[in-house]
Formats: structure tokens, sequence, C-alpha cells
């Protein structure tokens, strides 16, 4: 068995914080059901150099995700408008709640028709985001294949696709 064969087969990870230097074993079950304590023991430490190498590559890739996602153009800027509309309605809410009108800060001024036209890519990423956080899980599987294209392929086409397979679904489900 090879060493990625053992970390998957016993779901071994590494230990963190004061266990640091150990390896933490998930499957402890299957270890002894197949009696590889000795077999872990002895690749303990190949076990350790190949999920650092593992953990790396993640770090590396999740570095790239951001990366990415942070040069699509515009897309900073409509989040922190979003942002600070959210923090407004909250405001606001509360001023309205507690009776307390005369503290109503002015709501802020933002065209998010006008920058979703500029930033067509950026919207394609909000709509794909939104849809990624849909409690179904279908259309939540949806929407995380549509920021994966969008993000590292063409959006227009992820777009397109995501609207025809939320349209498939909603088909599919009419009568649900």
């Amino acid at each position: 068995m090879t060493i990625d064969e053992m970390i998957k087969r016993y779901n071994i990870k590494l230990a963190h914080g004061s266990h640091e230097g150990q390896i933490h074993i998930l499957n402890t079950d299957m270890v002894y059901a197949d009696k590889a304590i000795d077999i872990l023991k002895s690749n303990k430490s190949a076990i350790m150099n190949r999920l650092r190498e593992m953990d790396e590559a993640r770090k590396e890739a999740t570095r790239q995700y951001i990366e990415k996602v942070n040069s699509i153009p515009g897309l900073t800027e409509i989040q922190e408008a979003l942002d600070a509309q959210e923090e407004w309605e909250n405001k606001f809410s509360e001023y309205f709640d507690n009776e307390d009108c005369s503290k109503i800060p002015i709501k802020p001024n933002y065209d998010f028709e006008e920058a979703y036209k500029k930033y067509p890519q950026a919207h394609a990423y909000l709509l794909a985001e939104k849809e990624s956080l849909k409690s179904n899980f279908e259309l939540a599987d949806i929407g995380k294949r549509a920021l994966k294209e969008i993000i590292y392929g063409d959006w227009e086409k992820a777009i397109a696709n995501m609207k025809k397979e939320k349209d498939d679904f909603i088909a599919r489900h009419i009568w649900d």
C-alpha cells in the first residue's frame, strides 16, 4: 500500500497545536482490522512528509484561487458597495425599531445596475456565488460549478450553463 493509499484509507491528518509533530488517524477501526499499526509506525515520517506536501499544495491552490477572484474587474468595488448597503439597512432597521429616526444614516448612493453593466464578470461571479449558497444541494452544486468556471474559464459560458441547468432543475421539480 502506498503512502497516499494509507492516508486515504485510514483518514490520516497532520496534528496541529500542542500535538505538532504527530499524526491523527481518524479511521482506527480500519487500522486494527487491517493490522496495519506497525506499517503506519514504520512509515510515520513518510506519511508526515506527504501530508505536509499536500497541505502546502492546498495552501498554494487557495492562494491562487483568492488571487484569481481578486483579479475579477470591479468585484471589490461592487462587494464594498453591497457591504455598505447591508450596513445601512441594518442600521436603518435598528434605529427604526428603536423609534429613533433622528439618527438614521444617509442611504449609500450606488448604482448597482450600472456597475453590473460595467463589470459583467463581477456580476456573473456574484450571481454564481449567491446560487452556490442556496440550501438546496443541487442548486448549490450548480452555483459551485459556475463559480469554478467563472474563475478558471469562460465566465459567459458559465453563466449560460448555470441558467440552463437551473431551468432544467426547475422543469424536473416543478410538480414536487
